[in-house]
């Protein structure tokens, strides 16, 4: 679950997920008619966190939906943008993207490419930005 500004407009909006769909609902919930919604084409996936930033700066926060994909045997981040009745898909990345508070209390986004070597230079977890488009 995330909740955030994700249409730009007053108010909030909370993503809730399923194993294979991603729904958007006004927050509070009013009833069961969400306002957007993707389901994954995937067989074999599950989706297992959903976080949300305006990381563009456009006063719409964005939707980073990780998921696990078993036929790959790892971890990758969907990222939406809710555009009217549509969750827009935008990118998507290696890892599992999760919120966490710097010290001095501003919420950050990081992504760690999780893998089960320990020792694998891709297992650190990096701050997410926006750069470049």
């Amino acid at each position: 679950m995330a909740v955030a500004g994700f249409s730009g407009k007053q108010g909030l909006e909370v993503a809730l997920a399923d194993s294979k769909t991603i729904r958007v609902y006004p927050y509070p919930p009013r009833d069961d008619n969400a306002m957007a919604a993707f389901t994954h084409p995937g067989v074999a996936v599950k989706f297992v966190s959903a976080e949300a930033a305006d990381l563009d700066g456009d006063g719409k926060a964005e939707l980073f939906a990780s998921l696990y994909n078993e036929t790959f045997s790892r971890f990758e981040t969907l990222i939406f943008s809710l555009d009217g009745k549509d969750l827009k898909r935008l990118a998507e990345i290696p890892g599992v993207v999760r919120a966490y508070q710097d010290g001095s209390g501003k919420r950050i986004l990081a992504v760690q490419q999780l893998v089960d070597n320990q020792t694998f230079p891709f297992g650190a977890i990096y701050p997410l930005v926006f750069k470049d488009g």
